[in-house]
């Protein structure tokens, strides 16, 4: 039941976050990135259609469309999403613009959107808008992977707001806005508990294991492979830490051995008993 109830305040939260990233920064400015929001800042700017109604529009339509593909769960909620988005949209539109600085609303705005959408995938739904026409297109052109269709579709409502408005810096402003947005779902979706994982190859791994256990209280994992260079097993530490971490990691192994080989790489999300704490 928490669950469920949890799902619910996340789809309101990222309706209303979205609504408000609309009504205050991207619509007014003529800033479109990409999805049915995107277009309908085009429509509301160059027509006068109101944004929340072409957004209600296109992910009905979608929908329908996409019932096949997605299943009746997942478009419910995503229908739903679209509803209260719409209304949302529709709810706050009496509210004057944040500013008008097209890179600080690009910024704000994207940021927002992003946040929102982030959101509502995290509770189950679809944005709607681009993923159900990404979806629906991958059925029928298969070779083309869902995400690539997303991109396409995008960059080109992005495009087409420059061409509308003739104004290609409104079209650089809304692909700058796309990225903005795009990064802030994957840091909703996948976390912020960004952590780096480090490789240490060297002939004295046994001591280097033991002193970042003891000394800098951080779990180590021993994995053993061949070195194809001098033909022999080799130990090879493995250990995940957070970023501050690494320059006290790095001096116990330079100080242990100076010609120890270490390999940096960041890891998107780390879980589990002992890192989270």
């Amino acid at each position: 039941m928490f669950y469920k109830v949890k799902d619910y305040v996340y789809l309101a939260a990222g309706s209303l976050i979205s609504a408000l990233a609309l009504d205050m920064f991207l619509a007014p400015n003529k800033i479109a990135p990409g999805g049915a929001s995107g277009l309908g800042t085009i429509l509301y700017n160059s027509v006068g259609i109101p944004v929340s109604v072409t957004v209600f529009a296109a992910n009905l339509i979608l929908s329908v469309f996409g019932l096949k593909q997605l299943g009746k769960k997942v478009v419910a909620m995503t229908f739903a999403a679209s509803v209260l988005m719409s209304g949302f949209i529709q709810m706050f539109s009496f509210l004057q613009p944040f500013t008008d600085d097209m890179l600080l609303a690009s910024v704000l705005g994207g940021a927002m959107l992003g946040l929102g959408s982030g959101l509502t995938i995290a509770s189950g739904a679809s944005t709607g808008g681009t993923d159900f026409l990404a979806i629906i297109l991958n059925g029928i052109f298969q070779q083309v992977s869902i995400a690539n269709f997303i991109l396409v579709i995008d960059l080109f409502i992005t495009v087409l707001s420059g061409f509308v408005f003739k104004d290609y810096a409104i079209f650089l402003y809304g692909l700058f806005s796309l990225y903005i947005s795009t990064r802030f779902v994957d840091k909703v979706i996948n976390g912020f508990n960004y952590a780096r994982l480090v490789y240490v190859v060297s002939d004295k791994n046994e001591e280097i294991g033991r002193l970042v256990l003891n000394e800098l209280n951080m779990g180590v994992t021993a994995l053993y492979g061949k070195g194809m260079y001098k033909n022999r097993e080799q130990m090879i530490l493995m250990c995940a830490m957070r970023r501050n971490d690494f320059p006290r990691f790095r001096k116990v192994v330079e100080m242990t051995d100076k010609n120890a080989f270490i390999i940096l790489t960041e890891a998107n999300e780390v879980l589990g008993e002992g890192f989270n704490k």
